[in-house]
C-alpha cells in the first residue's frame, strides 16, 4: 500500500499533467488562433473552423506529447489511440459547443462563439488528459521517471 502511494506521488505522476497542461496551452493557442481566424475574420461556420482549428491542435498535440510529456515509443497503435481519442474528444468538443451556444445568449454570436468555445475546451481538457495518460500513453515503466 505504501509503495503504490510512494509510486503515485513519484516525480513523474507529479510532472506529467504540469507538462501536459503546458502541451495543452500551447495546443489551445493554436486551436483558437486557427479558429478566430476561420471563424471571425473570414465568417467560416462555428462547426467547420471547430473541425480544423481542433485538427491543428491535435497535430500539435502528438508531437509535443508524445516527445516531451510521455516521452513514448511511437508505436502503429499508439498513433492508431491518439488518433482515435482525440476524433472522440472532436466529437465531445462539437457536442459541447453547440450546447453551450445554444445556452450562453447574453452577447453577439461572435462573442458567444468564442464563450462556448473556452468552456468546451476546458472539459475536453481534462477528459482528454486522462484518456492519454491512461489508454494512449500507458507506461510500461509505471514506478520510474
Amino acid at each position: 500500500m505504501i509503495k503504490t502511494i510512494k509510486n503515485f506521488f513519484n516525480e513523474k505522476n507529479l510532472i506529467q499533467p504540469i507538462k501536459f497542461a503546458a502541451v495543452g496551452v500551447l495546443n489551445t493557442a493554436v486551436d483558437f488562433l486557427v479558429f478566430f481566424i476561420l471563424n471571425t475574420l473570414f465568417g467560416i461556420n462555428r462547426f467547420i473552423a471547430q473541425f480544423f482549428s481542433y485538427g491543428a491542435g491535435i497535430a500539435n498535440s502528438y508531437f509535443f506529447n508524445s516527445r516531451f510529456t510521455f516521452k513514448s515509443q511511437k508505436t502503429s497503435g499508439e498513433i492508431a489511440k491518439f488518433i482515435t481519442l482525440n476524433l472522440l474528444m472532436l466529437a465531445f468538443s462539437m457536442l459541447l459547443l453547440w450546447v453551450f451556444g445554444h445556452f450562453i445568449i447574453f452577447f453577439s454570436d461572435k462573442i458567444n462563439n468564442l464563450i462556448s468555445k473556452a468552456l468546451a475546451t476546458l472539459i475536453v481538457l481534462v477528459v482528454n488528459f486522462l484518456g492519454s495518460k491512461f489508454l494512449v500513453f500507458k507506461d510500461k515503466n509505471p514506478g520510474g521517471c
